[in-house]
């Protein structure tokens, strides 16, 4: 496999890695990478601000085709191609592009400088068939937006001309931007301009200095003047004292003799280079990601342990509360039903029960267990959860939030209707055995007294009617027993079943508050609404994707050396 379709591998392996961590910026910049391989050879020419770099294209071009009072007060860049007649347009950042036919229109790239991306500049000079020429805005300029827009592009660079003003050398700032810059382009020149303007004497110590200074920087160092800030006037003759290779007709022998038949193989350690900074840059930032996590996570583990801990306890209360409460109205329920069946169930009531049923359905509901009965008494259990609630959760939730979630379903036994079926039919047995008694001893009462026999005899239907009476009332009273057993029993199971119910309903109630305390603690701490398990999920991702990313980076760098072999091979050869 070749060298530029092992680099395509890598970068193709590099973006997939990526774009699940979302990092947009950087899969930008490596798809970018992707793009460049098939794009033409980019040079870079670059430099602080009103170093000459401008001028410099310039007289490279043999024509002042660039602007230089206009361009440097925008943050654009400045492309220059190969094009088959002079022409020039603006590119702005929604895509819209405008041819510029005047030079009086060049006033729209200060006028819409915010909205523009790049200007353009076509020109028919036949070596730019093979590169493209792009000048920057400038590093340390007022401007803060020019240096970000440059520091933007340096990925795109496969070879960067670096311009030095003779008279501001060897500043720290500048020292700075080149080590910055170095990981990118596969070859960096250097360019020293305004030679010109420096003494004869000090052209040697000016050598010296940048050999020291910016040692291992450049492969090659050119000195040449600018005559007038619109050109280059290069005397090799003069220049040859103090350099090797000098003058601008050595740039241009250097630039069309050894870089641009090589320019394949400068652009893949460019790309290379570029991809290696992206990846140890990502990798530091997963890193840095990753013990952000981690802290994270142990805050998440505690504020949470802590929440838990006031969830149990809170839960703890409810079920107290619950189960109290309950007991207390069950055994309320039961003795209210006791006292009912005591005042219904007795023998006038059952002898009459033929003429006029008793209702007991009614006082049942109202006095032992109705639906009014209960959706009040649920209704207090409620505003005591309630208040336990809002005192737990005190500063984590919003009252208003614990107040519309505590509600408890209402649900009452039809245990009314049952005990009136039950009643009314034990009735009908007393009186179906009773009242035919009761109305014989009546007449025979009358009969005896009638034929006025023994006046005694008389008393023998009264006794018998008192005698069934009793016995009546003593079977009603067993009777009456059994029904309060079956039915405190009955109310018994229903509170237990409603126990239950309602300490489910109080415990999934306190975990959505917990859940709801949960967010609002984490993102009052971190800004924003993050869970354990999804802090473990990210840690296992950006681990996952740190470990591809090192063997990706491990990939480049064998493939770095195996170009820098190769350009050693070709330099003996040569």
């Amino acid at each position: 496999m070749s060298i530029e379709c092992t680099l395509q591998s890598i970068l193709k392996a590099s973006s997939s890695v990526l774009a699940p961590l979302k990092l947009k910026e950087t899969e930008k910049k490596v798809n970018d990478l992707l793009k460049r391989l098939k794009d033409k050879f980019v040079i870079l020419v670059l430099g602080e601000f009103s170093s000459g770099k401008s001028t410099f294209i310039n007289a490279f071009l043999k024509e002042n085709i660039l602007s230089t009072s206009i361009l440097p007060e925008t943050a654009a860049i400045t492309v220059v191609a190969y094009g088959r007649e002079k022409k020039a347009r603006i590119v702005y950042k929604d895509l819209r592009k405008h041819e510029i036919n005047d030079e009086t229109e060049l006033n729209l790239i200060k006028r819409d400088a915010a909205g523009i991306d790049r200007v353009e500049f076509f020109y028919p000079l036949p070596q730019l068939n093979s590169f493209l020429l792009v000048d920057t805005p400038g590093l340390n300029s007022v401007f803060t937006e020019h240096e970000e827009t440059t520091k933007e592009f340096l990925h795109k660079a496969d070879m960067v001309i670096w311009i030095f003003d003779a008279l501001k050398v060897g500043k720290l700032r500048e020292k700075e931007y080149l080590e910055y810059t170095k990981e990118y382009p596969g070859e960096m020149i250097g360019v020293v301009n305004k030679i010109d303007l420096v003494d004869q004497k000090d052209l040697a110590v000016l050598h010296q200095f940048l050999e020291s200074h910016f040692q291992g920087l450049f492969s090659k160092i050119f000195f040449m003047s600018s005559v007038g800030g619109d050109g280059f006037d290069y005397n090799a003759e003069e220049d040859r004292n103090y350099h090797g290779n000098v003058g601008f007709k050595d740039f241009e022998d250097f630039l069309f003799q050894e870089i641009i038949p090589a320019r394949k193989m400068f652009k893949c350690k460019g790309t290379l280079s570029s991809l290696s900074r992206i990846l140890g840059e990502t990798c530091i930032s997963l890193d840095k990601g990753e013990r952000d996590l981690i802290d994270k996570k142990s805050t998440l583990k505690e504020v949470t342990g802590r929440l838990r801990e006031i969830k149990g306890y809170l839960t703890d209360r409810l079920c107290d509360i619950i189960s109290d409460a309950m007991r207390i109205f069950a055994n309320n329920s039961k003795k209210s039903c006791r006292s009912l069946l005591k005042e219904e169930v007795n023998i006038v009531k059952a002898l009459w029960h033929i003429s006029k049923p008793p209702d007991i359905v009614k006082d049942f509901n109202k006095h032992v267990l109705g639906e009014k009965l209960v959706k009040n008494f649920f209704n207090s259990i409620a505003r005591n959860m309630e208040g336990v609630l809002i005192k737990g959760w005190k500063g984590r939730i919003n009252q208003e939030d614990i107040q519309s979630s505590v509600q408890i379903p209402t649900s009452c036994p039809r245990l009314g209707s049952e005990l009136d079926g039950m009643v009314n039919e034990l009735f009908f047995r007393v009186a179906e055995k009773m009242l035919p008694l009761v109305l014989i001893c009546i007449v025979a009462t009358f009969i005896l007294l009638a034929i006025r026999t023994v006046t005694f005899a008389a008393f023998i239907p009264t006794f018998i009617i008192i005698l069934g009476v009793i016995l009546g009332q003593w079977y009603l009273v067993k009777k009456q027993r059994g029904l309060v057993n079956h039915f405190s029993q009955a109310i018994d199971e229903y509170f237990e079943a409603m126990t239950e119910r309602i300490k489910v309903v109080a415990a999934n109630l306190n975990e959505r508050l917990f859940f709801k305390a949960q967010e609002k603690v984490i993102s009052d701490m971190l800004g924003y609404n993050i869970s354990c398990g999804e802090v473990e999920d990210r840690l296992v991702s950006i681990r996952r994707a740190r470990d591809e990313l090192k063997n990706l980076l491990g990939e480049a760098s064998m493939l770095e050396r195996e170009i820098s072999l190769l350009d050693k091979h070709t330099q003996k050869s040569g």
